[in-house]
């Protein structure tokens, strides 16, 4: 995911550059229009009416417009655009010859790169006590902006004009690398989160666009008007926080909804198989709880086959006694029928007998007078 969303409500930071509270309070110029070298005082939070002479003894050409431009590259007006167009716009303020008046019998070239020179400082009397100077490049070609700065007052101090153009060249080889500011870098770097300067300009030299000083304010949308106020307040970055926050909450919202749309197909695909692993924990269940109903029914049929079998193996016992007296007197019997049968005489004697009773029973047939209905008796 890009980067986290910090919790709670953007902060405004304490961010006033490199420059910080001080106060513009000299500018500088090399070959910008036709400003000369000369050092210029200003006097912080006061008005300050520019005019001048130009070459037609008047005020115009005089230089007023180059020397607010010069003001207005110093300070990083955002209306320049620094970070879309680099001051490519700006390099028109260098000088040249026929924008100066300067006679082509004179065969003067043009400035190939100048510098806007500016010295800031507190509040007391000491000017060298708390100042830091920026230094601003203006270049024909690439890079069109650069800027760099330094501790103390860093100006040109030779005796001509001529003298000091060539030590401006020095001075800023003597700058530190490590401080070189590009053009989208320049403003915030230097001066902060907060313009440091708005103007408006009647100049050619950048694309005309509505300003809160502009003379038709009117043509302003409201919502400009709006962007500017929130520019000048030096809140731009909070309107640009909050869209990114707004764009990552919109971006989470899409992301969240994919997330729960696959979790609601994961879910419904996770309860298909959970149903199939509970249905086979189910029949693992059922089969362990008939193996558990079939080793009690064997135990129970065990034991009951046990019972019978001890049940029987008891009247098998008394049956086997039984029989045992019943064969016991089985013997006893035939042994007593072999005694019987063994005795002397007794068939004789049985033969003898029955002679007997069948002659006696012959003579008293044939009696005279013989009842044959006492036959039975007799």
């Amino acid at each position: 995911m890009d980067g986290e969303l910090a919790d709670g409500p953007p902060k405004l930071p304490e961010h006033r550059g490199v420059v910080g509270k001080r106060h513009l309070a000299a500018m500088q110029t090399f070959d910008i229009a036709r400003l000369t070298t000369h050092a210029v005082a200003l006097i912080p939070k006061t008005f300050v009416a520019v005019s001048g002479v130009g070459p037609k003894e008047d005020s115009n050409g005089s230089g007023k417009t180059s020397f607010l431009i010069a003001v207005t590259l110093l300070l990083g007006d955002p209306q320049w655009r620094f970070e879309s167009t680099f001051g490519r716009d700006a390099s028109g303020i260098l000088f040249r010859p026929e924008a100066a008046g300067v006679d082509s019998a004179w065969e003067m070239a043009p400035a190939t790169h100048g510098y806007v020179v500016g010295v800031f400082a507190g509040e007391g009397e000491d000017l060298a006590d708390d100042a830091l100077t920026v230094w601003v490049r203006v270049g024909t070609s690439a890079p069109y902006i650069q800027a760099n700065w330094t501790e103390g007052v860093y100006v040109a101090d030779a005796a001509t004009d001529a003298e000091r153009a060539v030590q401006a060249d020095e001075l800023w080889k003597g700058l530190s690398p490590s401080r070189l500011l590009s053009a989208p870098r320049m403003a915030e770097e230097l001066y902060g989160n907060a313009p440091r300067c708005l103007s408006y300009l009647d100049t050619s030299l950048r694309p005309a666009v509505p300003s809160l000083l502009d003379q038709q304010l009117t043509a302003m949308k409201p919502a400009s008007i709006g962007e500017a106020l929130i520019g000048l307040s030096g809140m731009t970055h909070l309107v640009e926080e909050e869209s990114d926050r707004r764009g990552a909450a919109l971006k989470h919202a899409r992301e969240l909804e994919e997330v729960r749309k696959q979790h609601a197909l994961e879910d419904a695909e996770n309860q298909v198989v959970m149903k199939g692993v509970q249905a086979r924990a189910a029949a693992r269940a059922a089969l362990e709880e008939a193996r558990q109903v079939w080793q009690r029914f064997v135990a129970t049929s065990c034991l009951v086959a046990v019972r019978d079998d001890r049940k029987l193996a008891a009247d098998l016992s008394g049956k086997q006694a039984e029989a045992d007296r019943t064969q016991e007197l089985v013997a006893q019997r035939r042994a007593r029928l072999g005694e019987l049968k063994a005795a002397t005489g007794l068939a004789d004697k049985g033969a003898v007998a029955h002679q007997r009773w069948m002659d006696a029973r012959q003579v008293t047939v044939n009696r005279p007078g013989f009842d044959r209905d006492l036959r039975l008796w007799l």
